[in-house]
Parts: structure tokens; sequence; C-alpha cells
């Protein structure tokens, strides 16, 4: 697969080189506030290739209004623990040491429950007479596929897993470098929403103007603020509610990108799985201006955080 690069605005060379590998990841404090359909219209209207990565992988939805193109699929596993009988003498470290409780030991060979290991690895470290082997399990599986300018990878967790957190992981060590990549995160803030939005070079936030919209919108602000990524916020189905999302904002000193109308249209279009993007004008002239602007501030944000 071939990875091209997406063009930046075209700003004042200072005598540093502007960098061309940003992560931007698209979370939300809430479910169902239109995170997806904002993270792919607005990858649709870059001028390049961009990559996506769906990391919502208990629920992925973003090949929905994509179409199946899949160029790519491969298994995710995790390290499994295998025991050596022979060479066990049950003496317990290892079930000691774990702390998902996946083995259990009662001065015999230990027992393992699979689904709830975790894959660290420390049951092999401490084993005193090296009676375990490297084992794998399948947890999921990622799907790549084409569609248009997006290239999109979907982490898929199989039924039963206890965490998303592996596969979210492995996605991520797809990312390429020298191209713009957009994450699509979980819902909420949670453990898979730390490890989707890790070391990304800015978070949009994407929040409805309702009680429950921004009192969950702060709780990830306060997460992002913590891990030390800029900010910035989409209002999505502006009318919606009586809120006041620019006051909110302005007690956290967070800019608002981008509003976008409580429309029938787009209603439409999402039912159809399709990107309103593709089917109006009004619209991609939106998300293309704000597409420059945020490409604009993480730039700008991604530079200042460099020189400190």
């Amino acid at each position: 697969m071939k990875m091209g690069s997406v063009k930046l605005p075209q700003k004042e060379n200072k005598g540093k080189k502007n960098k061309s590998n940003f992560v931007v990841a698209f979370a939300s404090g809430k479910g169902g506030t239109g995170k997806t359909s904002v993270v792919l219209n607005t990858a649709r209207v870059l001028s390049k290739q961009i990559f996506v990565f769906d990391c919502d992988v208990e629920e992925p939805n973003c090949h929905i209004f994509l179409g199946n193109y899949l160029t790519e699929k491969k298994e995710v596993t995790i390290f499994n623990p295998i025991i050596n009988k022979e060479q066990c003498t049950g003496c317990g470290e290892c079930a000691r040491f774990c702390e998902e409780k996946a083995l259990v030991c009662w001065g015999s060979t230990p027992i393992l429950f699979p689904e709830m290991c975790s894959g660290c690895k420390g049951c092999k470290l401490v084993c005193p007479t090296n009676a375990i082997i490297e084992g794998e399990r399948e947890i999921g599986k990622i799907e790549v596929r084409q569609a248009g300018n997006i290239h999109l990878f979907s982490g898929i967790m199989n039924v039963g897993e206890e965490s998303p957190v592996p596969i979210i992981k492995k996605l991520k060590d797809m990312i390429p470098e020298r191209n713009i990549s957009f994450i699509d995160a979980p819902p909420g803030s949670s453990c898979p929403v730390v490890a989707s939005v890790l070391n990304s070079n800015y978070l949009v936030l994407v929040a409805e103007e309702t009680p429950f919209g921004l009192s969950d919108l702060q709780l990830v602000i306060e997460l992002a603020k913590k891990m030390e990524i800029p900010v910035g916020v989409v209002n999505n189905r502006k009318g919606l509610g009586k809120e006041n999302i620019s006051d909110f904002l302005k007690r956290f000193d967070i800019p608002l990108l981008l509003e976008i109308p409580y429309d029938k249209e787009i209603f439409n279009a999402y039912s159809k799985g399709k990107l309103i993007v593709d089917e109006s004008k009004k619209y991609r002239e939106l998300f293309e201006n704000f597409a420059r602007l945020l490409l604009d501030e993480v730039e700008k944000k991604a530079g200042k955080n460099d020189q400190k």
C-alpha cells in the first residue's frame, strides 16, 4: 500500500523544518455525539491521502460509511502461557504474580483461564524453573480498507474479551510516518480512550450543547489536560440543546473550532451511510474550512510543544 502525505497549510519558514507526521485524535465525553461522522467528513475533504484508525474496537463503525473495499485482514494475538508439566514444580510463583488471576495454583500444575490473561509475560519472567513457554491467543483482528483518499484501519475485538487496549496498541503501531493520521477514539474517558489518544499531537473533542453533553465534555477536557495534549472542540448539532458551549469553553481557555447545525439534511445522509461532504456543496465547504483551521492549529500547537 503506497503511503502519501497530506499537504499542510503553508507558513513562513523561520529556520525550522515543518513536520508532516501529525496524529490528530477525535474523542467525545459520551457516545452518539457524531464523532465518527466528523472524523470521516474531515478526512474526505483533505486533498491527499489520509490514514484513519478506528480505535473503538468494541463497536467499530467507520467502515459503514466507506463501503466494503477490504484490502487486508490480519489477526491480533497476545501472549498466553503454555506450561511444561515436566518442568513445573507447582511452586505457585506465576499465580502469585498474576494480577488478573488468570493463573491458579494449588501446589500442582497451574490452571490457566486464557480470557483473563493480559499477555504481560510476567509469569514467564518469574518462573524459577523456566516451565512457561510462549504461546499466543487470538483476541481480535484488524481490517484495512481504502476508499478514495482514505486508508482505514479498523480494530475489531472478539466477543468475550476483557480488554480492548491490546488491539488499540496494535492499531497504533501501524500509524505511518510522514503523514497525517486521524484516530477515532472510543467514547468516554476510560482506559481505552487513554490508550487511543496517548502521544497524539492534538485532540478534537466532539460535543453537543446539552447538560449531559457538557458534563461529559468536562471529563475528557480534564483528561486531556492531565495528558498535556492540546485541545479544540467541535459543537455538533448546534441548536439541539440550550446550553452555551462558547461560555463553557472560556472557562478552560479552549477554542471552538467548528459548529455543525442540527440539520435534517445531515441526518438523511447519515441514515443512508453517506458522508455529508459527498452529498452537499454547502457542507463540503464547511468541512474544508474546518480542515484548514484544524491542521493550522495542530501545526501551531505541536510546534509550541516541541519548543518546551
